[in-house]
């Protein structure tokens, strides 16, 4: 990778993210978190990560949201914005987050995740145990921070870990959870605190509750039978009746919101719509020009676009390279939001400076021949954790769809044995499995969003590491030794091999 911009460098740059979503807003808090000073977000709806007063859909009918705005919570593309998802928000969500500015994760997606398959599918049973949950951690909560009174009260049992815990107490759904050992853990006094602390060791996902509900929105109604159980326990655990109200700060709902996007993450919030980006070959700088009339354009070393690629082919100049890409060969998933970096001294990598892959971005530097400036995908996952996705040239061409598949078919039996000979007993199903469960439970390994094919490749001249490479829509993803050391070392050193039946 031999086009790298420093930290230092990075700090002193004018970066434009257009676009204040999910992708937009955890760009500029990693960005922050880097210590860059100099972002603007354009954003053309008149608040930070807010719907517009009227929402088009598909077929062209038109929705007043105008009295259903919720400060701070942004929604993506797929969601429908009727008077039951805005009360669910008004109830739960604003509760949480207290007015706070946050971005509001794609839902979307949710029900693709692995964790909530079972969800979608049996959502009565899962409310059922959501209730018993709830009263399980009424008896947990007034505890406190005094996890040995919780253990003499009888609700945790000394040394006990979550697989026994969980089955004692019959919730099928973190036992599971227990028992493929991705959450396992001793219960000491650092554990039982408060009820987000205990949901978060059950499966590492702290908003578990409010995902469950997320996650059921798109296929069936269930807010009537879930509003009085959520409602009770709401009542129960944040008013004066509880002598412990459940604060959910830290690991809770709010403190996971907050310690991703705030609101002095942000530099300034310039509320226009952009009407194009230009790049000016002789100073190096993009220029944005709103759709404000009489409006002077603004100057940047970087830009983020963080839209759709329907809203980006409008933004850049027709004949500019990535249009040509975007309409040849990529074709995200429906409600797939990107954040695109363009820059002219070449992507800023160092977000992830020294393969800094415990980070809370991971980039990898972009070429490609049809491209004058290199440039980035990322995609933000759950935990607000980014992917980029890179476009190379050279050795790992751009593939459609047609191809990847005689890619795939060709490589996978050398793949195979390449694998099973670096760790015995790994087979490609088991990776591909370890994967769809590794992407809920673990932050530090998300890769991508669960319709990204993963394949893993041994590295040559390197033990027991494995090369990634992500197809989908015809994109590659090359050069990711980082994180491939990583997932290489949570399947080598971790144990995950055929004795494990989780997987």
């Amino acid at each position: 990778m031999k086009h790298l911009v420093s930290t230092k460098d990075l700090l002193r740059k004018n970066i434009a993210i257009i676009g204040a979503g999910a992708s937009g807003l955890f760009t500029a808090v990693a960005l922050k978190e880097k210590g860059v000073q100099n972002i603007d977000i354009f954003e053309s709806k008149s608040k930070v990560g807010c719907v517009t007063d009227t929402l088009t859909e598909s077929d062209g009918t038109t929705v007043d949201v105008s009295n259903k705005i919720i400060d701070g919570i942004s929604l993506t593309a797929g969601i429908k914005p009727d008077e039951e998802y805005f009360n669910f928000l008004k109830r739960y969500n604003a509760q949480f987050i207290e007015g706070k500015r946050v971005a509001f994760f794609d839902l979307i997606q949710r029900k693709e995740l692995p964790t909530f398959k079972f969800l979608l599918e049996n959502p009565l049973n899962t409310i059922k145990q959501i209730d018993h949950i709830v009263r399980l951690l009424k008896q947990i909560i007034p505890f406190g921070s005094d996890p040995a009174a919780a253990i003499h009260s009888g609700v945790v049992n000394p040394g006990e870990d979550l697989d026994s815990f969980c089955q004692r107490c019959d919730i099928p759904l973190f036992a599971e959870l227990a028992r493929q050992k991705m959450a396992a853990v001793t219960f000491s006094t650092s554990v039982v605190q408060d009820a987000a602390s205990v949901l978060s060791y059950f499966i590492a996902f702290p908003s578990i509750l409010f995902w469950v509900f997320a996650a059921c929105k798109p296929t069936t109604n269930i807010f009537a039978e879930v509003d009085p159980i959520f409602s009770k326990a709401r009542d129960d655990l944040m008013t004066g009746s509880n002598p412990y109200p459940m604060s959910l700060g830290g690991q809770g709902f709010q403190g996971v919101f907050e310690d991703l996007v705030t609101q002095e993450a942000l530099a300034v919030h310039l509320n226009q719509p952009v009407e194009q980006l230009v790049f000016d070959t002789n100073t190096a700088k993009w220029h944005i020009q709103p759709k404000l009339a009489h409006s002077n354009a603004y100057t940047y070393d970087v830009v983020i676009i963080a839209t759709p690629p329907n809203i980006t082919r409008k933004l850049l100049p027709q004949d500019h390279p990535l249009v040509a890409l975007f309409n040849n060969t990529i074709q995200p998933a429906h409600g797939r939001v990107w954040a695109i970096s363009l820059s002219s001294n070449d992507l800023p990598k160092s977000i992830m400076e020294n393969d800094n892959v415990y980070g809370p971005v991971l980039g990898v530097n972009i070429e490609h021949e049809s491209l004058d400036t290199p440039f980035a995908l990322f995609h933000t996952s759950p935990q607000g954790l980014f992917l980029c996705t890179t476009l190379t040239k050279g050795s790992s061409p751009i593939v459609d769809g047609a191809q990847a598949e005689t890619v795939i078919q060709k490589e996978t039996p050398q793949l195979a044995e390449a694998l099973e000979e670096k760790s015995p007993g790994l087979t490609l199903g088991k990776v591909h499995q370890l994967y769809e469960y590794a992407f809920p439970y673990y932050p530090d390994i998300n890769v991508a969003p669960k319709d990204f094919y993963l394949k893993l490749e041994a590295v040559q001249g390197h033990n027991n590491v494995f090369y990634i490479s992500s197809l989908n829509a015809g994109l590659t993803m090359p050069n990711a030794l980082a994180y491939a050391q990583k997932l290489a070392k949570l399947i080598l050193e971790r144990g995950l091999t055929s004795q494990d039946n989780h997987i």
